[in-house]
């Protein structure tokens, strides 16, 4: 039996359940509240069929589809624009502007953003 509102759209398939977490913070960070489905299917996978069908998925009330998809949209060309060659790779980034984040942060310094709830 599933408990997914039938208002509720998935909005974005995401590759691993890092991913997801962190696209859901993105968007409560902004007030959209969010549902990932299939999170508890990550702990099945060898079991299960890996791929399309069992990737954690992002849902949002259809009211607020088209802000959740700009939010997503926004943190997917933050981290396209960062240089593909410059050393820094190997740093977290924020998901709202870019900056890099040090290792214990979790706030960004320029912008604020953080993946923590409100605190």
């Amino acid at each position: 039996m599933s408990d997914i509102n039938p208002k509720s759209v998935e909005i974005y398939r995401a590759r691993n359940l890092p991913e997801a977490y962190v696209i859901r913070a993105a968007l409560d960070e902004v007030g959209v509240k969010s549902r990932v489905e299939n999170e508890f299917l990550q702990g099945a996978v060898g079991e299960l069929p890996a791929g399309w069908i069992t990737c954690p998925r992002i849902h949002v009330d259809e009211s607020q589809a088209n802000l959740a998809m700009e939010i997503i949209n926004q943190a997917q060309r933050n981290h396209l624009n960062r240089s593909e060659t410059d050393e820094d790779n190997r740093f977290t980034r924020c998901l709202s502007c870019g900056s890099i984040l040090g290792q214990s942060d979790a706030r960004c310094s320029s912008c604020g953003w953080t993946y923590l709830g409100d605190e």
